[in-house]
Formats: C-alpha cells, structure tokens, sequence
C-alpha cells in the first residue's frame, strides 16, 4: 500500500537504468544474441529491449555496486545491504509529487500483513518496501508476446547462473489458469526444438530428479494457498527458503485473495527474485519497479497495435 494518497506511481526502476546502458554491460551477461528464439521466429525490437532493460536492471542489482556485489558464499547481510541500495536508487529517481519505494508499505490493513510479517520483521505494524524491493515488472500489452520474453528470460537467468553472476536458485514459472500454463508449455516446445540445453517444465508438486538437470517448475498462481485441498498447494511446503526465482505470468486480477496470493509470490523469492509480467499493473510496488514498459499505448503508438494477435490464452482473462 502506498503512504499519501495525493502521490502516484511511474516506473522508477526504468529511470534507474538509464544510465547504464546495454552495450556497457560486462560481455558475460550481454552475450547472447537476443533476437533469437527459433529457427521459425525471432524476437520483435521491443521484445529485445525488454531482455535488455532487464538484464541491465539485474546488473544494477547484483554488481554495479562494488562493495555489495554478489559473490559466492557471500554472508546473508550483503544481500540486505544490496537490496535497501537497490531501493535507494529507485527512489533517487523520484520527482516531486511522485511515490518512491520509501513510501511504500505494507500496513496491517491488507490481507497479506500476517503472512509477511511471518517472514519479514515488521515495526509499528508496518512492513517498508526494501525488504521486498528484489522485483522488476515487465508491463506489455495483451498481443505483445510476454511468453516469448519470458522464455528467453529462462535461459538468460540460466547462463547467469551457470557463468556465477547471480545466485543459483530455482525456477518457478506461475501463471493463472490452465490455458496460460499450457500456451506456456507451448511455447517453450517450441523454443526447445532449436535450442541447447532444452528448458525442462516440471509440475511444483512433482518429485525432485537430478539436482543439476535445470528443471524450470510450474503451477497455476491462482492455486498457490495456505491450505492443501486438491490442487491447492501450501506454499509453505514449496518455500524453499524463498530461494525461487519467480516468473509471475498475469496474476493481478483484482480477485479478493489476490493480496494474500501476491504476498506468497513475493515471500517464494524473497531470498531470490520475482519478475512479474502483466498487461495491466495498477499496484504501486509493480508500477514503481517496471524495468520493460511496452503497455496499450506504448504498443499502438509504434504501430503494432494494428498487428495485434489474440491467442485463445490471450483471451482467456476477459472470459466469464
């Protein structure tokens, strides 16, 4: 929740990047060719600036700054010392009149209070933003093609991980409904038909296999719970440690749970990552940390509005 009603969210986050620009990044984390996804489909520009505007996001916040730069077997206070930096810089960006994640919290008033403070020390019934500031939204229209990047997001944190600039962690791709989830599976058969080493999709509530196969897990959001009743999970038998990198696919949907739900997504990766993809953010946390903003206006300003293919996932949201 946001302190001072007279002030509003913008996309702090994609300020911050500003001055560190793509072709500056170390030739480790900008290697790939961004472009690619299959033999029978390359990525749009803005699909590409997306990737880019995060990878330098993700850059920022585990390496530009020297004395919190991540190394292995780093102590547990670096990442709290990266993190409020990481906030600082958002809110350096902050105009007059705008919110900055200082004045973000999250107050006894929402449904998802108890749940994080379970985790997260809280003080006169406040949560601050910092602790939870380990987040970058992706903001594309519906038709943009948020699957692919967050395809391509897989792999890139993949050769991250393996080339020891960011923590190893899991992956856990969320999406409401199942449409999502298999136009999801979908689209990384696709990707894995031209593509080494292959993306391995796994059900959360699957068995683990071999530790350093890579597999990328998936469940629906909408049955991430507090409870086990059929294909609800307890997130809690999933916590990991909230060592997750999250890919959080469409789950703002203004139901009466989604603020808890949204503190589950958060406390999964609080020792990781979370990276929301959504067409349409309205929370001021999401807003504030858009890295990638290619929202309806962005999109038919440039012309591809007129081009605009609706997949029956991409429906799926406005159906009754």
């Amino acid at each position: 929740m946001a302190n001072g009603a007279q002030e509003r969210a913008v996309p702090l986050l994609s300020r911050a990047i500003a001055p560190h620009g793509y072709d500056l990044l170390p030739l480790s984390w900008r290697g790939a060719d961004l472009s690619w996804f299959s033999a029978e489909k390359k990525l749009y520009d803005y699909q590409q600036r997306a990737l880019q505007d995060a990878l330098r996001a993700l850059w920022l916040y585990y390496k530009a700054d020297g004395e919190c730069a991540y190394r292995a077997g780093e102590p547990p206070e670096l990442e709290a010392a990266r993190r409020r930096g990481f906030a600082g810089l958002m809110a350096a960006e902050r105009d007059e009149g705008e919110i900055s994640p200082n004045g973000i919290v999250y107050t006894a008033r929402t449904g998802s209070f108890s749940v994080l403070a379970e985790r997260i020390a809280a003080a006169d019934g406040k949560i601050p933003f910092w602790p939870l500031a380990n987040r970058m939204g992706f903001w594309m229209a519906t038709g943009s093609g948020k699957t692919p990047v967050m395809i391509r997001w897989i792999d890139v944190l993949r050769r991250l991980m393996a080339a020891g600039e960011i923590p190893r962690r899991k992956i856990l791709v969320l999406a409401p409904g199942e449409l999502l989830v298999r136009q999801i599976q979908k689209t990384v058969r696709e990707y894995n038909r031209d593509n080494l080493p292959p993306i391995h999709m796994v059900g959360l509530t699957e068995p683990d296999t071999v530790a350093d196969r890579g597999e990328t897990r998936y469940y629906r959001a909408d049955n991430i719970s507090d409870a086990r009743k059929k294909a609800l999970v307890d997130w809690r038998d999933y916590e990991n440690d909230g060592k997750w990198y999250v890919l959080l696919d469409e789950a703002h949907r203004g139901r009466a749970d989604d603020s808890k739900r949204q503190a589950y997504y958060s406390l999964l990766s609080r020792n990781g990552f979370l990276f929301n993809f959504s067409a349409t953010f309205t929370d001021p946390e999401d807003i504030v940390t858009t890295v990638a903003k290619f929202n309806l206006g962005d999109f038919s300003a440039e012309g591809y509005g007129k081009r605009i293919y609706l997949s029956g996932a991409e429906f799926h949201p406005f159906a009754g």
